[in-house]
């Protein structure tokens, strides 16, 4: 089937949205979360008098048929039994709407024969008529400047640099709150569930030509043509970084997916490989997915793996150095240029300026300089700079203006990648952390909630644009 671009973008930024089966039981979740945002026209389709009645307190003009909206449907979000969805892609097919989202489940993921039938009839309509059918079994679009949203709960009215694609509802869903909280949002994500008409591999091509997304993250559980995604796959990576979590890594979990979305598992070797070679990315989970995100959204091209670590006390700067070794990063000793510049001021007492950088007491007053001499020094080629707190104490005013005083400076006047780990030991930690990882990133610089996911970010960076480069050779 020929995917027409045009017609996802008409269903991601939908004038027109035709909600067919929404009920009572959810509280007609799927028409309340796209009456939100960006100006739209949103109709209902039931033939329930109490449905009829219920939608129209809320302001959604019904009709029994999709037939009978009166203007062209962008969007269509089919809530049904599976018994009723031929007949209603024949409606949906003779209105040539631009788009629909099946989230009616029951088809090939349940195993039996009706199951079956049923699929292979839905497929075989939209084939025919080159029908562009999202799903079954999947939560849809996700378009926060338009409105458009897998639920209700889905923030809008922004967006953000970052397309995702997943096979899994929950996952697409779990991932835009997540990343949100990390202070990355979602221009478009697509959960496609089954992908028995549109597949992977079609929205990989779709989100590689738009052109506001920077980086494609996805969740994969399996995949139906190898061939056609490793070559989508390929061509993607080939313009923008691609991030992949496959689930399923284990016998047990291949097992599930086969339930889930009636997909095959691979061999997750076979697969890690594979995706290597078309220059995608592997992660393993969701902080390693949105850590990876944000490294590549935010840090400049990564050249080596040589860091300089500062901002902690001591016992933090030791684990740390242990952490980002063990990550395969290496934090090697300073020039000797450097060590005599720092020895002209640094405080012994209570601090060391080996590398690690102890910056307890006193020597906190003079970060900036120490951070100009790392940005100069001939042995490093990134710097982790750690902003926390000792357990129990509050960060003051003063002390955060420096802080960010001195990640401004070192972000204007230095081309090195920088990297911070931001985490505070107070009751009201969470929120106080969230606000200043926030600050931290408007400078454009990654900030991440802990050491650990901090050197896993870096090394998956780098190891990305070694990738590049080894390609490019």
């Amino acid at each position: 089937m020929k995917v027409d671009f045009e017609k996802l973008d008409r269903a991601f930024n939908p004038k027109v949205v035709a909600v067919v089966g929404d009920s009572k039981v959810s509280n007609y979740d799927w028409t309340r979360g796209q009456l939100m945002g960006r100006e739209k026209k949103v109709y209902g389709v039931h033939v329930n008098p109490e449905s009829v009645r219920d939608l129209q307190a809320l302001g959604v003009q019904t009709f029994p048929s999709i037939l009978d909206i009166p203007e062209p449907v962008d969007l269509a979000i089919i809530a049904i039994p599976r018994s009723a969805a031929p007949a209603v892609l024949d409606d949906l097919i003779r209105k040539d709407a631009a788009a629909a989202h099946f989230f009616t489940a029951g088809f090939g993921e349940s195993d039996t024969e009706e199951g079956r039938r049923l699929e292979r009839l839905v497929v075989e309509k939209s084939i025919k008529a080159n029908f562009h059918l999202i799903g079954p079994n999947c939560m849809g679009l996700f378009n926060p400047a338009a409105g458009i949203k897998q639920s209700s709960d889905q923030y809008h009215d922004v967006s953000g640099p970052v397309g995702f694609i997943s096979q899994s509802g929950s996952v697409a869903i779990s991932f835009s709150f997540e990343a949100h909280l990390q202070g990355i949002d979602i221009r478009k994500s697509v959960s496609y569930g089954n992908g028995i008409v549109l597949d992977s591999a079609d929205f990989l091509d779709y989100f590689a030509e738009d052109q506001e997304i920077k980086v494609i993250g996805m969740y994969i559980e399996g995949v139906r043509n190898g061939e056609r995604f490793f070559a989508a796959l390929k061509s993607a990576a080939a313009k923008k970084p691609v991030i992949i979590w496959k689930g399923g890594r284990t016998e047990e979990g291949g097992r599930a997916i086969a339930s889930h979305t009636g997909s095959l598992a691979a061999s997750q070797a076979l697969w890690e490989a594979s995706v290597r070679q078309c220059g995608a990315v592997n992660v393993q989970n969701m902080d390693d997915l949105i850590d990876t995100v944000k490294a590549l959204i935010y840090l400049p091209e990564v050249f080596g793996n040589r860091m300089a670590i500062a901002g902690g006390p001591g016992g933090l700067s030791v684990t740390s150095t242990d952490i980002f070794a063990e990550a395969g990063l290496h934090v090697p000793l300073l020039t000797d240029e450097s060590y005599a510049e720092l020895e002209t001021f640094f405080e012994k007492v209570g601090g060391s300026y080996r590398n690690p950088i102890d910056s307890a007491g006193p020597v906190r007053r003079d970060m900036k300089r120490v951070m100009g001499i790392l940005a100069r020094d001939a042995n490093i080629d990134n710097i982790f700079y750690i902003v926390s707190t000792r357990p129990g104490r509050n960060i003051g005013p003063e002390q955060l203006h420096g802080t960010l005083d001195t990640l401004d400076m070192l972000k204007k006047t230095s081309a090195k990648p920088l990297i911070t780990a931001v985490f505070f030991h107070t009751p009201e930690a969470q929120k106080v952390s969230r606000e200043v990882m926030f600050k931290i990133q408007d400078m454009g610089i990654p900030a991440f909630p802990s050491v650990p996911r901090s050197a896993t970010a870096l090394k998956k960076a780098l190891d990305y644009y070694e990738g590049v480069r080894r390609r490019k050779e």
